[in-house]
């Protein structure tokens, strides 16, 4: 059903409009894979001081960029 409707959204965008939004995506997805590797180069001890274990952070890291 929401893929229906998002289809129908979609459908009414104008072709600027779309390709804004793919670019946008874009960037979402490139931002997540720097975070992701500069999350992975931090230590045990700033990991600590930002509230984070190991474990969630291997957790993190391991996601596909697209999520």
């Amino acid at each position: 059903m929401s893929t229906l409707i998002m289809n129908h959204k979609w459908e009414k965008l104008s072709l600027l409009e779309k390709l804004h939004a793919v670019l946008s995506l874009l960037q979402v997805w490139s931002d997540r894979r720097y975070q992701r590797k500069q999350l992975a180069k931090l230590d045990t001890h700033m990991l600590n001081d930002m509230g984070l274990s190991r474990e969630q952070v291997t957790a993190e890291i391991a996601k596909p960029f697209w999520k």
